[in-house]
């Protein structure tokens, strides 16, 4: 399953992220994994769009990106289908991200 997204914060890029491998705010992407990073305490995401193509930085942050209404209910049945998100609480992991909704 592909998540449609709208890339909200493209702040902060880390130096060890090329710009050509980095997001852009105002364009939409589509998320195919979602991770998350235990010691960190957040939620990452790969896209279709573009790699990190970091070793240290493997992911996006999900709290980047906004969701339409069903983009957030897909969003919930693709971290569903990511096997080592399968043991966390899905809706408080939605919560705790602070997503951004947007009308389309």
């Amino acid at each position: 399953m592909n998540v449609s997204c709208l890339c909200i914060n493209d702040s902060n890029k880390p130096k060890e992220i090329l710009s050509d491998n980095w997001i852009k705010e105002g364009n939409e992407y589509t998320i195919n994994y979602v991770y998350y990073h235990v010691n960190q305490g957040i939620q990452g995401v790969t896209l279709n769009e573009v790699q990190t193509k970091s070793e240290i930085y493997t992911s996006y942050r999900l709290d980047r990106f906004a969701f339409t209404s069903d983009g957030i209910r897909k969003l919930i049945e693709l971290i569903e289908e990511c096997t080592e998100l399968g043991k966390i609480d899905i809706m408080q992991l939605i919560e705790e991200s602070n997503l951004e909704l947007i009308n389309k």
